[in-house]
Formats: structure tokens, sequence, C-alpha cells
């Protein structure tokens, strides 16, 4: 996460699909995709440097998805969607 100063990132669980996660810097989730909405909120924390997060651990990957289309999309095993 080079030259990134901390981000406040929020996570939301799909109701359609509850092995669905959902990272966001959007605190209301409204730019996740919709057809897998509705999403329910489910924590959220500051994201410095690396972290574990459940199963997975937030990668570049993950602030890239972030960065490019401000939400990253994860299955509950850690895997992206």
């Amino acid at each position: 996460m080079s030259g990134w100063d901390p981000l406040r990132l929020f996570i939301f669980v799909s109701a359609q699909n509850p092995q669905l996660f959902g990272f966001t810097r959007d605190q209301t989730g409204g730019n996740l995709p919709p057809n897998y909405g509705p999403w329910l909120s489910s924590a959220g924390f500051t994201m410095q440097g690396t972290i574990s997060a459940g199963a997975g651990e937030i990668s570049n990957a993950i602030e890239s998805a972030i960065a490019s289309r401000g939400y990253y999309l994860s299955r509950a095993d850690g895997r992206a969607w």
C-alpha cells in the first residue's frame, strides 16, 4: 500500500449470497453492484498496510480495485469474486 494514507473501509455482505462480501470506502455501500444487493453493513476498519480480514488478507489487488472501481468483491474464503 505504498504512498496511501490510511483508508477507512466498510465491509458489506450480500443479502442474496451471504458468502459474498463487498469492501468499499462508501459508508452506505451505495457504490456496490446492485445485482448482488441488497448489501448489509458488516463492519468498518482503517486500512494501514496489510491487515488480515476474515479468511483473506487485504492486498495490493484489493487496494487497486478500490482505487479504480471504488469497491472490491470477495468470497468468504478470501478469493476475489
